[in-house]
Parts: C-alpha cells; structure tokens; sequence
C-alpha cells in the first residue's frame, strides 16, 4: 500500500486481508507510512510493515508537491520524491518475503513490479488525477503502471475500462466488490415508518461534490424544515455555517455507520468521480432509498427508479427535486426500498472472497 489511511478502498484491502489471515494465511501489509488517524487501526490478523520513521517525510513532501496549491510552483519536483518513495517500497516488498505481492493502487504497480509480484487490486479513479493533479508527470507515470504485464484483478465495468485504456495485453480478471456484513445485519424498517432524516457523507477532496449536497440541502431548506440533516464527517474538516441546520456525525464504524444508515429516511450521495462507489451499497443493505448523481462507477448497480433516484453530476436542482419528491411521497420510499435491498444482496463479502481466492 501506499500509505495506511481510512478511505473506502482502503478499508476494503484490511477487510480482505483480515478474512485471509483468519483462514490460516500469513497476510502482510507494507506501506510507506502507517495510519493517519491516531489509534486507528482497522486490521486485527494481518501484520503491518512500515519504512523507518525517518523516511516518511519523502512521502509527507510528495503528497504536499502534488495535491496542495500552496506549493504549486514547486510541483515540478515531485518526480524525484515519487521514485524515492517507490524505490523505498519496492525493497521494504522484497525484504518482507511474500509467495503472492498485490498492488492495490497505480501508485504501487511499479514499486509492486521491481519487487517481483505478479497482480494489481484495481480501485483507482484515475479521472480524478486527470483533473485535479498539479503533478504533469502524473499521466506518465500512471500509462507507465498500468501498462505493466500484470493481473489486474478489477472492481468494476469502470476499472476494466481504465486498464484497457493502456494495457493491450487486457489480463483482466473480475473479482468485483463487496460492502461488509455488518450493514446486512441491521434491522429493516420501512422508510415511511422512519423519522424524516436525511443523511450524506462529507469528503473533503473536491471530487467527493459535498458541494453539490450543499447547493441541494438549501434548496430545499428555504422553502420547508420537516426533515433532519445528519452528516457524517470523515475526512473531520471543519463544516461551518452550511446555510442550514445539521447533526455532525464523526469517523464512525462500521456497525454505527450501518445503525445511522438504517435510521434514515434517503440517503444522498453527490459525487463527481467513482470507480464504484461504496456508500450508495452500505445504505441500500439497510434498506434506505438513495439520491445520488450517476457516476462512470454507480452504473454496475445505479438502476434510476429502481434502486435509486439518480440526477446528472452537479445537478444540484434535481437533487433537491428528487430528495423533495421522496418526502412527499412515503410509498415512494418504500418501493424504492425493496429494490434497494434487493440489489445490495449482489455484494456479499462471502461471495467477493470466493471469487478473490479462485482468481
């Protein structure tokens, strides 16, 4: 990995790597530094490697040189702190002995190469580097990894896409996705028997569209308050005056984020980008209508009136169109719901692993 932090893919990979190590299998992860959140550590079985303490910052200076405007102007040095950085991983790899080495980002193909390992967990959004990155070498680096002669073990119609796009050899194999099982496991209530809460998740990076949410959310507040806004703040950035009144909901685990998923009346997701996109799933396990913009990554499970009411990307009106209409109409919700459930059985974590092994 990359380096240890507490996004969606992220936890996917502890997940998976916990479920092997429970079965008998010695699962190591080695990573450039360890976890960004203190005394976070999503893993229980599998056993976390880390450069020495001392080396971190190349990977601290090369995040900032990428990603932050501040230092926009020194951005062409990230080349060399990103061939440190993976110069580093590829031999912490091959000092941590392994039979089966799996990159799980494009950032660890290369690195995952030079140190002789064979496959690719592909999760990427690559768009989004496309069109935020200030790195220009990014492109280059991203064509040079994803042309490797690897097995791509691929998520997606929206990751077998981006492999194709470079990769003519297309050694592809559809592993899929799933959603933990803690978010089967909540009880089922009928959304028109629920309070009137509306929930979303707010990310911080631009691809995320919490701005979008926003624009909706006043739209609808200016002209009526029969409903409650919950927000859950992973990325713990500071919200301030939204424009409306809202419940802030911290990091929470899954078993809590699965308890406020199924205490919701719509669950509302605005993004921009997704290789797949997990939290529309997670709340259709428990049964909770969703609002959501369509996504490359939404369509392998996004089914407009089924599912989900789906708007185009920044259409913040029809959001607050959509979110409106539900309220409004209970057995609406209730209908939507029964497809929800139906569709979220398609992401098991049981048959994700069987697939995962037999690849």
């Amino acid at each position: 990995m990359w380096g240890l932090g507490g996004a969606g893919g992220e936890l996917i990979i502890y997940r998976i790597a916990d479920q092997l190590a429970k079965e008998g299998h010695t699962v190591n992860l080695v990573s450039l530094v360890g976890w960004n959140y203190s005394g976070y550590n999503p893993t229980r079985y599998a056993n976390v490697f880390t450069q020495r303490k001392f080396l971190r910052p190349l990977f601290s200076i090369q995040f900032l040189l990428e990603s932050n405007r501040r230092f926009k102007r020194f951005s062409w040095a990230t080349t060399q702190f990103y061939e440190m950085n993976m110069r580093i991983l590829a031999n912490l790899v091959k000092k941590v002995k392994s039979d089966i080495v799996i990159a799980t980002s494009w950032y660890t193909i290369l690195p995952t190469v030079r140190a002789g390992g064979k496959y690719v967990f592909v999760q990427d959004s690559i768009d989004a580097y496309f069109i935020y990155d200030q790195w220009k070498e990014v492109k280059k680096y991203i064509s040079k990894a994803f042309s490797s002669d690897l097995t791509f073990l691929s998520i997606s119609n929206y990751t077998d896409n981006i492999i194709k796009q470079f990769n003519s050899k297309e050694k592809i194999l559809r592993v899929g996705i799933f959603i933990p099982d803690e978010f089967f496991n909540t009880r089922l209530v009928k959304p028109s028997q629920r309070k009137r809460i509306i929930m979303t998740i707010a990310r911080i990076a631009p691809t995320k569209g919490f701005d979008t949410f926003v624009k909706a959310m006043n739209e609808i507040y200016r002209k009526r308050k029969d409903f409650e806004i919950h927000i859950v703040n992973s990325d713990n950035f500071n919200l301030g005056d939204l424009g409306f009144k809202y419940i802030e909901h911290p990091r929470l685990s899954w078993t809590e984020l699965a308890n406020l998923y199924a205490s919701s009346y719509i669950f509302v997701y605005t993004s921009r980008l997704e290789s797949f996109g997990l939290p529309p799933v997670e709340a259709m396990a428990c049964g909770t209508p969703v609002v959501m913009t369509r996504t490359e990554g939404s369509k392998d499970y996004g089914i407009h009136n089924h599912n989900s009411l789906i708007a185009d990307v920044d259409d913040y009106k029809k959001i607050a169109e959509y979110v409106e209409y539900l309220l409004d109409n209970p057995s609406e919700a209730d209908r939507l719901s029964l497809g929800t459930i139906e569709t979220a059985k398609k992401f098991k974590f049981e048959e994700f692993m069987k697939r995962f092994k037999k690849r």
